[in-house]
C-alpha cells in the first residue's frame, strides 16, 4: 500500500523543512513511519530535529507529494489508515508527526535577511 502525503508550502512549512532537510542521517519518510506507529501503539514519541541551517522559503516549490510504503509488516497502520475518513488522513498524519518535534519557529516574514530557518536562535522579528 502507498500512502501518498502532500505538503503545501503556505500550511506546511514547518514539515516541507524537515523533509527538504532528508539527507544520509535523516530520512523523514522513515520518520514519519516511525511517528505513526509510535502512534498508533499509544507509545511517546519525541523526534530530534535535524540541521536545517540554509533551507530558504523562496527555493521551495509551492507544494510536494511524496509516498509512504506502507509493507505487509505494518498491518497496523493498514488497519489504523482504512478507519480514517477520506479526505482527513492527509491532515491528520502531518498533525501526529508535527506534535513529535520540539516547536519549529518558521519564517513567515518576507524580509530578504529572515527568509531562512533558524531553529537553534528562534526567531525574533526586528
Amino acid at each position: 500500500m502507498r500512502v501518498t502525503i502532500r505538503l503545501y508550502k503556505r500550511h506546511d512549512l514547518d514539515l516541507y523543512a524537515l523533509y527538504m532537510a532528508s539527507g544520509n542521517k535523516y530520512d523523514f519518510k522513515e520518520v514519519m513511519k516511525k511517528t505513526l506507529k509510535a502512534y498508533i501503539n499509544n507509545q511517546p514519541i519525541k523526534n530530534e530535529l535535524p540541521d536545517l541551517e540554509g533551507i530558504k522559503i523562496a527555493d521551495l516549490p509551492p507544494k510536494t507529494n511524496f509516498h509512504i510504503n506502507v509493507t505487509a509488516e505494518d498491518t497496523d497502520i493498514q488497519e489504523w489508515l482504512q478507519t480514517i475518513r477520506l479526505g482527513r488522513r492527509n491532515n491528520l498524519m502531518k498533525n501526529i508527526l508535527r506534535n513529535s518535534y520540539p516547536p519549529i519557529i518558521a519564517p513567515y516574514y518576507n524580509e530578504s535577511e529572515h527568509n531562512s530557518f533558524n531553529f537553534r536562535k528562534g526567531y525574533d522579528k526586528k
